[in-house]
């Protein structure tokens, strides 16, 4: 069996869906089964949105096995599924965003009600990272068509490294308007006493109690989590959120915002959901609640046992082994 990959971009500007993307071709190699990624060659871009070339439409119609498509309001996939033939084996994982949270918002529900929309009879399976997901593309196809697979975690600490000597609270993602970023820092100001560590793409100086570091290896990364008193996620909205998992694999809770949707996924031990509308005073209402549990070193350690028990339903091993049993039962259809 082959494997075809669509993305719609560079995956190097994808973030979370990089990680997804490339883990998911890991497991598959380790599993012996052939991977081909296909990704944009054409330099012709609508909005900054790369299009499909003649070659990308021919690699396909001539491809063997499944053909697995990854991305919500991406041009080169929505055009690649709309002229891809009926009788192809056809998985998709859309990372769907809400309309509203994308930079142009017409362009994106144009890209789905005149591309995606008209093509989802095509596909075999949805994979959906959300329950939020599952409810949007229930509205089109038939729930027996859609599968819950969330994301995957490389690797979970031993009980036996939980840390007790946690110094930080932690952010780590862009420095943008979707994972606001600036939430963090006007916590940090608020909390001249609090430590606060930023894993971001910016060149901004460090100050008193807030310092920004890029460029870490996985194992630095690791430590981060792992000495973090929570980690902080006060994003516009996440369709899974690999941080969260990260760091509950490393037996860290996290505080999010209302539209991360790894939410469900997630009990209240772990996690501390902040709503929207009082997003600041909600973050340092959080804060203020994991950073008074510290000293308390058996309510800590129940803390992240329970965030390790979590993340262990979430191994890329296991979440390979949803992937290829539903390769094989779309192609053997």
């Amino acid at each position: 069996m082959i494997l075809n990959f669509v993305v719609g971009s560079n995956l190097k500007l994808f973030g979370g869906i990089q990680k997804h993307v490339n883990n998911i071709v890991s497991e598959m190699k380790v599993n012996k089964i052939h991977v081909e990624l296909h990704v944009p060659n054409s330099r012709m871009k609508i909005l900054n949105k790369p299009l499909p070339s003649l070659k990308d439409f021919f690699k396909l119609r001539e491809s063997k096995g499944v053909i697995h498509f990854f991305g919500f309001t991406c041009l080169f996939v929505g055009i690649l599924l709309r002229f891809t033939s009926k009788n192809k084996h056809i998985v998709y994982t859309p990372c769907m965003h809400p309309f509203y949270t994308h930079r142009f918002p017409i362009l994106a529900r144009f890209n789905f009600y005149l591309l995606l929309k008209p093509s989802l009879y095509k596909i075999d399976k949805i994979l959906v990272l959300s329950q939020f997901e599952a409810d949007f593309f229930s509205k089109y196809v038939h729930l027996d068509r859609i599968s819950f697979i969330p994301s995957g975690i490389d690797e979970i600490i031993s009980k036996n490294d939980i840390s007790n000597k946690r110094t930080h609270f932690l952010f780590v993602g862009r420095d943008d308007d979707n994972k606001r970023m600036y939430i963090v820092e006007e916590l940090a100001k608020l909390n001249p006493n609090l430590n606060f560590i930023c894993v971001c793409n910016t060149n901004k100086s460090n100050s008193e109690n807030i310092k920004y570091v890029t460029g870490l290896s996985d194992y630095d990364l690791k430590r981060l989590y792992q000495n973090a008193i929570s980690t902080l996620i006060p994003s516009k909205y996440e369709s899974f959120s690999i941080v969260a998992l990260e760091s509950i694999a490393s037996g860290t809770p996290v505080i999010i915002s209302e539209n991360v949707q790894i939410k469900s996924m997630l009990p209240n031990k772990i996690m501390r959901l902040v709503s929207d509308s009082h997003l600041l005073e909600g973050f340092q209402s959080a804060i203020n609640e994991f950073n008074g549990i510290m000293e308390d070193k058996v309510t800590l350690n129940e803390v992240s046992l329970t965030s390790l028990e979590i993340a262990s339903v979430a191994t890329w091993k296991k979440i390979s082994d949803d992937h290829i049993n539903i390769y094989k039962i779309i192609y053997d259809k």
